[in-house]
């Protein structure tokens, strides 16, 4: 399952939290095995070369081990004015990140996704409640997402998405494509430098001002993806988050990370440009699953428990004979989440989705895929926000989004 570990394994560290992954856990996937294998050159230098001329041999393009999880390796590419002409004529030279897809990659992804669906059909044969947490449907919509990932076109417009969708927002950015340079298996985009988000997470002599903005830069970008957008990116952990705006002569000079954290607080304002990597697993929803996120969104803000478990039986296949005791226990969960404001130094979200999934295997609701975005949505922004800021508000964050047109 090494294939699907690479994926699944930087989402469980992002929650950053003891009550959900324990240090044990915490420290036996950061050992060497998560490392990714070298692939070997030859071959792959022959597929690389039969696509795009380098100004240096290809062969050192997968010496040793690939330096992070996402097999992201930077190189110089001669790219042409135009784009189109390689051989005679060379343009500027460029820095670009070349991401290459493993040969062995789509076979492994193929039997870790058959061994996946065949886990989650065991697992409801054997306890027939799990049904209402919909296993089998979220593998399949993983399956879908994981497919995608192993194509790099479309990535590369996915990349072009959200540069347009946050053209107007100053402190985020994104790669962009060559198109080129850029085929399924091979996606050329803009290096972009800068220190990893998870430096900043993990960081004990905290700068309380920087990690505020980050905060709150990171959860005003889901909300807009989520609401706003409705295209979010569906793999948004602090490792594939970078954060950027130094001068590259400062970057590079400066290697202590206290002192490079320094010369970011004293930048000028914007301080920053929050840059957001390997954008492969993407998220819609439909019509019917926008006006549900939205709705249900906004009856937590309104502290509205009722409301919310409405919008449960109404938007999913239930079995509920006891729709009252539903709803009040519904109320219950958002009183407790909301009565004091959902500060993340207030809220056990652990706790709080453990009284949601007992909630709705007890009275037979079915979650569909537009509740499951909910749940990942919160996870997400909580694994972030407490981090960085667990002081933020996260409704109040919200509402702006909520009551906007999505």
């Amino acid at each position: 399952m090494h294939c699907i570990a690479v994926k699944f394994v930087p989402r469980l560290l992002t929650l950053n939290r003891s009550s959900i992954v324990p240090k044990s856990v915490k420290n036996c996937v950061n050992m060497p095995w998560m490392t990714q294998p070298s692939c070997r050159g030859s071959s792959l230098e022959t597929r690389v070369r039969s696509k795009v001329r380098t100004q240096r041999p290809t062969s050192n393009i997968c010496s040793g081990r690939a330096p992070d999880l996402q097999d992201r390796i930077s190189g110089f590419v001669l790219v042409t004015q135009n784009g189109s002409d390689y051989g005679t004529e060379f343009g500027e030279l460029i820095p670009v990140a070349v991401k290459v897809l493993h040969p062995r990659t789509q076979t492994m992804l193929h039997r870790d996704l058959f061994i996946m669906k065949m886990t989650a059909v065991l697992l409801t044969t054997l306890f027939p409640n799990l049904k209402w947490l919909s296993l089998e449907d979220c593998v399949k919509d993983f399956t879908q997402m994981m497919k995608a990932q192993v194509d790099f076109t479309i990535e590369a417009h996915n990349l072009d998405k959200f540069s347009d969708n946050f053209k107007h927002i100053s402190t985020v950015k994104f790669p962009r494509p060559i198109w080129p340079l850029t085929h399924p298996f091979l996606l050329v985009e803009t290096f972009e430098e800068g220190h990893p988000m998870q430096d900043y997470v993990v960081l004990k002599d905290r700068q309380e001002e920087i990690h505020t903005k980050l905060a709150e830069v990171g959860i005003n970008t889901i909300l807009k993806m989520v609401f706003e957008d409705n295209f979010a990116h569906g793999d948004l952990h602090p490792g594939n988050m970078l954060v950027q705006d130094i001068p590259d002569s400062q970057v590079k000079k400066t290697t202590n990370k206290r002192k490079w954290f320094g010369k970011l607080q004293g930048s000028q304002s914007p301080p920053f440009h929050l840059v957001i990597l390997d954008c492969g697993i993407v998220s819609s929803l439909d019509e019917r699953g926008k006006i549900c996120l939205k709705e249900v969104f906004s009856a937590v803000a309104n502290k509205d428990g009722a409301r919310v478990a409405q919008l449960f039986l109404e938007h999913s296949n239930h079995q509920c004979s006891d729709t009252d005791s539903f709803k009040q226990q519904m109320i219950e969960i958002v009183d407790s989440a909301v009565s004091k404001n959902v500060t993340l130094e207030q809220v056990e979200v652990s706790d709080l989705l453990s009284s949601l999934f007992s909630a709705v295997i007890n009275h037979k609701v079915k979650l569909d895929g537009s509740f499951s975005s909910v749940i990942l949505a919160i996870m997400i922004l909580e694994g972030l926000g407490r981090s960085l800021d667990p002081t933020i508000d996260i409704v109040e964050k919200a509402k702006p989004f909520l009551f906007s047109a999505m």
